[in-house]
């Protein structure tokens, strides 16, 4: 009797023994997959988000660049840094002036060859641009080489971080000065914090000159000595910012970094044609989540399958966290003042934001869906060629080179004609093509140039 009991004893600790060991072998493995899944979407959320955060701010650029451009062949600019007088002097700081007013740009001056500013939106202000020298600055000699300069930095004389964006204003074949507009960013930079999301823009010195955390700005990215901290003021871009390091840390080979006590994913997106890098953040609570939840399912599924309703309740939670999170993101997207659009180069419209709808005169996404560009077009553009085989032209060149960017009338449903300029670009989403297409109403430039 004793024998046969000892006997249930060891089987018994033996089968709990062995169910022990595949219970927690099982929930390893489980847990190790769900940790590298929530890593993995985590990661793609913050790819997504980068993304875009730097197509709201490169349609920024490309829009004021678009501006700097039309304003830099107004005559009165020319007329003065050709005949210097009083009365063309007074002329153009009375334009410069009036673009000002009407155009999202908080101030622009006009510089002659010397870099010296000799007319100015604000030359009626105490602290006018006027007579300034700014021949020390990059975007002055991108222009002078015939570029359009682009740069974010502080003002000298107003102290207040902005973008700059500089054109050559041409006399015939000659430059003959050049003309800059800063925004100061106010209206996105708004977006983005209202957004909660965590960015910030650095520069090529590894200096935060734009974020969503009002804390990080004016900070280095790397702790920097007092050398260092000197030499980068003696660049002049960075005004009264103290040049403290953030107390951000990026452990090498490894897509995390710590702030303080607190723990992020990170993801860095570079930007296009200029020096600039973005990073976006997200806590790591998920996978630590995640982690805690296979571990409490590994024990759970020792004793009994209850662990499993947890699992299903943590995960549901976190989903809704993530979901909640990325319809933030895309409030910049839907919140833009420029008609966005998602078209497949065969099947058409996937998506668009309002402000495409309210171009094109459509009610609602359903109605514009699977539609091609000439489709809510009118029969041939202005150029007289017809919009289909136009359209499929562009597709195609887009598709070869990546991006274009090209002059295209539409026609509401209304009947109404609208001009508009339509950046093209391609993205691959998930190994498959897909159109981005970025369109803005061009009816009042066309009025001016007419």
């Amino acid at each position: 009797m004793a024998g046969t009991s000892r006997t249930f004893v060891i089987r018994l600790l033996l089968i709990t023994t062995i169910w022990l060991v595949l219970a927690l072998s099982l929930a390893d493995m489980v847990g190790e997959r769900l940790v590298n899944s929530t890593r993995h979407y985590v990661l793609r959320t913050l790819d997504r988000q980068g993304q875009a955060t730097v197509d709201a701010l490169k349609s920024e650029i490309q829009f004021q660049a678009f501006l700097t451009k039309m304003m830099a062949n107004e005559s009165s600019f020319r007329k003065l840094l050709t005949e210097p007088s009083a009365t063309n002097l007074e002329e153009a700081n009375g334009k410069l002036a009036t673009l000002t007013t009407r155009q999202p740009v908080s101030m622009c001056y006009l510089m002659d060859r010397s870099g010296r500013v000799l007319a100015s939106s604000n030359y009626d202000a105490p602290h006018s641009l006027v007579g300034h020298d700014y021949s020390f600055r990059e975007y002055f000699e991108d222009a002078l080489a015939g570029k359009t300069g682009i740069s974010l930095h502080v003002g000298m004389t107003t102290r207040k971080r902005g973008l700059f964006v500089s054109c050559p204003v041409q006399v015939g074949d000659q430059i003959a000065g050049v003309l800059v507009t800063k925004n100061e960013l106010s209206a996105f930079e708004e977006k983005l914090r209202n957004s909660q999301a965590l960015v910030m823009v650095v520069d090529a010195n590894g200096v935060i000159l734009l974020s969503s955390q009002p804390r990080w700005e004016g900070r280095t990215l790397d702790p920097v000595g007092p050398e260092v901290r000197s030499t980068l003021r003696d660049t002049r871009r960075y005004g009264d910012y103290d040049l403290d390091w953030s107390g951000i840390w990026f452990p090498r080979g490894d897509s995390r970094a710590r702030v303080h006590d607190q723990e992020y994913f990170f993801k860095a997106q570079p930007f296009t044609n200029v020096n600039w890098r973005l990073l976006a953040f997200s806590e790591t609570y998920p996978v630590q989540h995640t982690q805690y939840l296979a571990i409490a399912l590994g024990i759970l599924l020792a004793i009994a399958l209850g662990g499993v309703f947890l699992w299903v309740y943590q995960n549901h939670k976190y989903q809704t966290k993530l979901a909640q999170s990325e319809k933030l993101y895309r409030a910049l997207y839907e919140s833009s003042a420029d008609a966005f659009l998602l078209m497949d180069p065969r099947d058409g419209v996937v998506d668009c934001n309002d402000m495409a709808l309210q171009l094109v005169g459509f009610q609602d996404r359903v109605s514009i869906r699977n539609k091609l560009l000439h489709e809510f077009s009118p029969p041939c553009q202005p150029n007289g060629q017809d919009s289909r085989e136009l359209e499929i032209q562009l597709i195609g060149e887009t598709m070869l080179k990546g991006s274009g960017r090209f002059e295209w009338d539409l026609c509401r449903n209304d009947g109404t004609s609208i001009p508009t300029e339509v950046l093209l670009t391609r993205v691959d989403i998930d190994g498959k093509p897909i159109l981005q297409v970025i369109m803005r109403d061009i009816s009042e430039r066309k009025r001016m140039e007419n």
